[in-house]
């Protein structure tokens, strides 16, 4: 039986995993059914900002994204590692991430915190602090290029 503490590595590899997949399904992978994911900091821009969101609410801001930033790939930030608490179940990630728009490549970073179920097997909670000067110059890229439907 693996430790609790690889079991949480394990379960942030596959939420790694499944977001790097670009699928409704992918975004949501390993976590409990009312798990929220809110994002922070309180400056970065609408639609980024916003209360915290349910799989079903996050998958509907996250998917019609991957239209404009596509192959959206994230990983551990060179040189870092996941912190682990295996007391309150948590796991600490230095993300960054790469992509593809039509005006160019993307790239952004992120702390996350996931908490997870008391077996370390699902997420319940996310939270994310993403780098709001760069996520307010995607926008304003998005803004000038993105041509409404």
């Amino acid at each position: 039986m693996p430790s609790i503490r690889d079991t949480l590595v394990q379960t942030a590899n596959s939420y790694i995993a499944g977001f790097n997949t670009n699928t409704a399904e992918g975004v949501i992978a390993c976590r409990t059914a009312d798990c929220k994911q809110v994002i922070h900091p309180s400056s970065v821009p609408p639609p980024w900002a916003s209360p915290p969101r349910s799989n079903e609410e996050y998958q509907e801001f996250t998917v019609p994204g991957f239209k404009m930033l596509r192959n959206v790939k994230i990983s551990l930030a060179k040189g870092e590692d996941m912190l682990v608490d295996e007391v309150s179940r948590k796991v600490l990630l230095h993300l960054t991430s790469t992509g593809e728009t039509d005006f160019g490549p993307y790239a952004n970073e992120y702390m996350i915190v996931l908490k997870m179920t008391d077996d370390g097997t699902q997420i319940k909670e996310v939270m994310e602090f993403i780098d709001s000067a760069t996520t307010r110059d995607i926008a304003a890229s998005l803004a000038q290029h993105v041509k409404p439907e």
